[in-house]
């Protein structure tokens, strides 16, 4: 089981990679700029400013070494290994999950590659080490 946990995620890392370095129709499609204009647009409307700014933060703190909430690539294996196997796999899933989806919101609402490229190295490194 973990071995197909390895293969799935060596490929998802694969085509996140490629995802990333891509203008491909299909990256466009994904999320379409009339929608990230939209987001944006939303953002910055009171009611919804609070919620951006938290999530901003959040992002900002995963890619600042020395933080307190920093995900660093070079220990993406550490905190789970006490937990029984069956669990790992949600503990390591779910952590990376969150990383994922806060970073590559902030990336593609602020277009600033900080939080792409250290997506992009928590997931090679994820691949590595799981």
């Amino acid at each position: 089981m973990v071995r197909l946990y390895k293969w799935l995620l060596s490929n998802l890392v694969v085509a996140l990679v490629a995802f990333h370095l891509s203008d491909s129709a299909l990256a466009q499609r994904i999320i379409s700029e009339p929608e990230i204009s939209a987001l944006r647009s939303r953002i910055a409307l009171p009611e919804y400013r609070a919620a951006w700014e938290t999530l901003l933060a959040s992002a900002e703190g995963l890619i600042a070494p020395g933080g307190a909430s920093y995900a660093d690539p070079l220990s993406v294996g550490a905190g789970g290994d006490h937990r029984p196997e069956k669990l790992r796999g949600n503990f390591y899933g779910g952590r990376l999950t969150h990383w994922m989806e806060t970073l590559g919101f902030a990336y593609r609402i602020t277009g600033d590659a900080r939080f792409a490229d250290h997506g992009v190295a928590l997931l090679v490194a994820s691949s590595q080490a799981l």
